[in-house]
């Protein structure tokens, strides 16, 4: 309702309302007239900010807009995508025909999207269709959702992160002597040791 009611107040023509959303409008006005005065308002408020604005910033910003709202509110006639699933509708029509990807599922020929055909009447699948579709997801359950070089690279990415604290892959000081020749370390325990040694001894003749 605010980003039509913006749309009034603006005279330009790129931004004049069509049919259908000059309906919609008043539909919304009829619909919140409790509230229309306080939505105005708000509009209003929107519309001084944006003329604030430079040029191309609120080009920028009308065309973002206008370019959500056509997606979820589009034309009469046309698909409402944020409320139909298109793979989904697909899949209900074809049960037999998947989409091809990259983890190797099979698609049976081609296949016109549901958006451009007309509806047809679903048939009842047979024993074969839900043998076939048991397989598919058996055969699914055994595959990666991601693919490989994505996989390594995350692994790589991480390696990176974490070198100067992995032992294994960077030299700690004084070097490990589990894992290398160098025994450093143990001299190290050895002469720690030897001193608490000499510190009892010492204390205990006083």
């Amino acid at each position: 309702a605010i980003y039509l009611c913006k749309r009034t107040m603006q005279n330009k023509t790129r931004l004049e309302l069509a049919d259908y959303e000059a309906e919609n409008l008043a539909r919304l006005q009829r619909a919140f007239a409790r509230k229309w005065e306080f939505i105005f308002m708000q509009a209003e408020a929107q519309v001084k900010i944006d003329r604030k604005k430079d040029k191309t910033e609120r080009k920028i910003l009308d065309s973002q807009e206008r370019a959500f709202w056509d997606v979820h509110r589009p034309v009469p006639g046309c698909v409402n995508t944020t409320e139909m699933d298109i793979r989904k509708c697909r899949r209900l029509k074809n049960p037999q025909r998947v989409k091809k990807s990259v983890y190797g599922v099979v698609d049976d020929t081609h296949t016109q999207s549901p958006v451009h055909t007309p509806s047809q009447q679903i048939n009842k699948d047979t024993r074969e269709d839900v043998e076939k579709e048991i397989l598919f997801l058996n055969t699914q359950l055994d595959r990666h959702c991601m693919k490989m070089s994505k996989v390594a690279e995350t692994l790589m990415s991480y390696t990176d992160q974490y070198l100067e604290y992995d032992p294994f892959l960077s030299v700690p000081d004084p070097s490990n002597p589990w894992i290398g020749d160098d025994v450093t370390f143990w001299e190290q325990e050895a002469r720690y040791e030897n001193h608490n040694n000499t510190s009892v001894f010492v204390r205990g003749h006083l």
